[in-house]
């Protein structure tokens, strides 16, 4: 999730870049130029393209403090998207709403952050209250047993050695 200015600058890039996958020189000018209501120095705008850079949603050939060369990745089009509807696909399709069908990403090297963390939700095993409560056990019985035995050989080697 992107804050306030992170998502002004990336709507600026997409206007001045495209996100037709080339790489465009754009100079800090005119970025900030796109941003009238944001006052930003060229440090605070260098700052933000390197986070962005970081989190895979442009890719920066090279860059001065007065121009950098971007190429702006689809994947940031999803930040902008309208949120989905909550509803299941049933109840959406009753009250007139399609449902919105997720795309594979075209491009396997670039993942979003967001895409990750759904995809670790989704895969997390539900896990039943007996298991849980027999694994404890056993972890605890195994712990006293553990226990017993290094006390057994503690004191053997009291009474034989010393």
């Amino acid at each position: 999730m992107l804050d306030n200015e992170k998502k002004i600058v990336c709507k600026a890039l997409m206007e001045l870049c495209g996100s037709d996958g080339m790489f465009k020189v754009v100079e800090a000018e005119e970025i900030m130029e796109r941003m009238p209501d944001v006052y930003m120095t060229k440090v605070q705008l260098s700052s933000i393209i390197r986070d962005l850079k970081e989190r895979n949603y442009i890719k920066v050939k090279y860059f001065t403090p007065d121009e950098y060369c971007i190429q702006v990745l689809p994947i940031i089009e999803k930040e902008f998207e309208a949120p989905k509807s909550d509803l299941p696909p049933i109840l959406a399709m009753e009250k007139g709403e399609a449902p919105e069908v997720e795309e594979a990403p075209t491009n396997n090297d670039v993942v979003s952050e967001a895409t990750l963390v759904a995809e670790t939700e989704k895969e997390t095993p539900v896990v039943s209250k007996g298991l849980t409560k027999k694994v404890f056990l056993f972890a605890l019985l195994g712990s006293f047993l553990g226990g017993a035995i290094v006390t057994a050989i503690a004191i053997i080697i009291q009474k034989f050695v010393f």
